[in-house]
């Protein structure tokens, strides 16, 4: 009998994750492909055989084409299949919080709320409902475990260095599957300089080496920044942020990228307590002035952060780490340098396991805790699950994916020409038509509703109206479409005798 008890206590949680984690997310089996699984996997020859995966025609992630290539060897392209892999990553992902947490100290019930947070919060839908998002799930797996074998370094007597090589190798994992695994040995080196006790410490033991190291690290990127003529990239590449996730067709400045930026921040952030309403895409309009409500209360977000971080930083050491560490995580995604996206659910997959993590150890510090914090905690839970299997539904399809992202943001240029797609596929030309032109009517300097809608003219043979669609995609010359727009001038010309 205590051998039971005691194989239940060991083994029990993790038995009770994963069997959550499939429960939970049990409906997407039904779901279909999505998003960019086309590109990442339906189209992509090096998910098929290991001479595809050799020649990687589609440069990418290795590690995440290899379990790909696992998945198409036993179940071909039937993406139900595919899905247990993925919630199995996703899983594993929450038992690793849970041993992060009893390394942590955290009591076993804290660590297994932080693990249950992470496991079903409703943000972490997209990575593990959508396949071609599985980048995020193998590298946090493999931060967690390169995080897990370094603190085991500090307290191991024996086979130290075989602990730090573990450390190295699951790093490397992480990194071949998402390069925000970067960020590993700067959490790793909070930890030494928060945690450890200076004689203890490995990576913060000579701060004149690590001093010399950012200096060079600094120098490095200057001389990056003026080779690329940094300004004028940074610039570029704020506008067309701007113009293409929020609409905006001035000259963009500095003040109004970063005050949008920064209620890019808040509005994901508002979604970690209030997980309602979320889609692929979202749309919202910029921050201009300083004393625009968002970036006021944005404001005051980063210093509520500040004020926690330099109270925790004396008081709970460790507590201060997991925030600095979910800091870390999504800085890499946080849009310092823009990215494609503005705010995406998947932005925020890592960072939830280390504020997860938090919540449990602040919960665990709470007065005459557990036993007055079980209830609420199963209550936040119950909803979260729900809201999750809610939100599983909505990546059923590219048309319910699609559907939703309108109906979340109707100003998302992107997602209307998404939707006349998917209408024009089911033979819905007109339907098709009405959404090319809204997506055009929101935002002119949308590429591909412009071909769309001369495409759609020129079926109608009207060629007028299809001219004046082509020479605005052609006007707008957007480096990713130069292929196609080649195609289209020797189309026209061989076609019609017309030039672009």
């Amino acid at each position: 009998m205590k051998d039971t008890v005691r194989s239940w206590r060991c083994w029990g949680p993790y038995l009770l994750i994963m069997a959550i984690a499939f429960l939970a997310y049990a409906n997407t089996f039904g779901n279909g492909w999505t998003y960019d699984d086309f590109p990442v996997i339906v189209e992509n020859t090096d998910v098929r055989s290991w001479a595809g995966f050799l020649k990687d025609s589609y440069p990418g992630r290795p590690l995440r084409e290899l379990t790909y290539l696992l998945d198409h060897t036993l179940f071909g392209l039937n993406p139900a299949s595919w899905h247990f892999q993925q919630i199995f990553w996703h899983g594993l992902n929450a038992c690793l919080i849970f041993v992060l947490g009893r390394r942590l100290k955290l009591a076993s019930w804290a660590a297994l709320v932080a693990a249950m947070i992470f496991l079903l919060h409703p943000l972490q839908v997209e990575v593990v409902a959508n396949i071609s998002h599985r980048k995020d799930s193998l590298a946090l797996a493999g931060s967690l475990g390169s995080i897990l074998c370094y603190l085991q370094f500090f307290e191991a007597e024996r086979r130290r260095w075989g602990w730090m090589t573990g450390a190295l190798v699951c790093f490397l994992l992480a990194l071949s599957a998402k390069q925000t695994a970067l960020m590993v040995p700067l959490v790793c080196l909070i930890y030494e300089v928060l945690v450890i006790p200076l004689p203890q410490r490995f990576l913060a033991r000579f701060p004149l080496l690590l001093a010399g190291l950012g200096g060079g690290g600094v120098l490095l990127t200057g001389w990056w920044w003026s080779s690329i003529n940094g300004w004028a990239k940074l610039s570029l590449s704020m506008q067309d942020t701007l113009s293409f996730k929020a609409n905006y067709f001035e000259p963009v400045t500095l003040v109004v990228y970063y005050l949008t930026v920064l209620k890019s921040w808040l509005f994901i952030g508002m979604r970690l307590v209030w997980p309602f309403d979320l889609a692929p895409e979202y749309t919202f309009p910029v921050v201009e002035r300083l004393l625009d409500p968002w970036a006021l209360a944005g404001i005051v977000l980063l210093t509520t952060i500040v004020v926690m971080l330099f109270w925790t930083v004396r008081r709970w050491p460790v507590g201060c780490w997991l925030m600095l560490a979910a800091i870390c995580f999504f800085l890499p995604t946080a849009n310092l340098w823009p990215l494609t996206y503005l705010a995406a659910d998947r932005y925020l997959y890592a960072p939830i396991a280390f504020l997860a993590l938090f919540v449990g150890y602040v919960l665990m510090r709470m007065p005459q805790a557990p036993k007055w914090v079980f209830l609420p905690t199963l209550v936040v839970l119950s909803l979260f699950a729900g809201l999750t299997w809610q939100q599983n539904q909505v990546w059923f399809s590219p048309k319910t994916l699609w559907e939703q992202a309108v109906e979340v943001s109707p100003e998302s240029s992107f997602a209307l020409n998404n939707m006349g797609n998917i209408s024009l596929q089911v033979g819905e030309i007109n339907a098709a038509a009405e959404y090319y032109q809204r997506s055009v009517k929101v935002n002119p300097l949308n590429p591909t509703a412009h071909y769309n809608l001369g495409f759609l003219a020129e079926k109608r043979r009207d060629l007028q109206t299809a001219l004046l669609h082509y020479r605005a995609f052609a006007r707008l010359n957007h480096p990713v479409y130069r292929e196609q727009l080649q195609a289209l001038r020797e189309h026209l010309l061989r076609s019609y005798g017309v030039t672009l």
